[in-house]
C-alpha cells in the first residue's frame, strides 16, 4: 500500500509524457526500472540467498517507488513539452 502513490504517479506521468509526444524518456526510466532496480535484487536475493517470492515483491515495490520518483523528475525537467509529434 506504501508503494501504491509512487505507481499512480509513475503510470499518470508516463501516460502524460506518451500523450505529449515523448515516449522515448519513459522508456529509458521503465529499462532503467525494470533491468537495473527489479530483476537483478530479486534474482539474486530470491534464487541465491533464498528469500524466494518475498524478494520478488520486496525488489518490484523498490523499483516501483523508483519509477515513480524518475518520472516526476523527468517531468519537472519539462522536456517533454519540446516533443514533436
Amino acid at each position: 500500500a506504501i508503494c501504491e502513490p509512487f505507481l499512480a504517479l509513475a503510470m499518470t506521468l508516463t501516460g502524460a509524457s506518451q500523450g505529449a509526444g515523448d515516449t522515448a524518456r519513459p522508456m529509458w526510466v521503465m529499462i532503467v526500472t525494470m533491468w537495473l532496480v527489479r530483476l537483478p535484487p530479486a534474482w539474486y536475493f530470491g534464487l541465491h540467498l533464498g528469500y524466494g517470492a518475498a524478494a520478488a515483491w520486496w525488489a518490484m515495490s523498490l523499483s516501483v517507488v523508483v519509477q515513480g520518483l524518475l518520472m516526476a523528475a523527468v517531468w519537472r525537467t519539462g522536456q517533454w513539452r519540446e516533443a514533436r509529434v
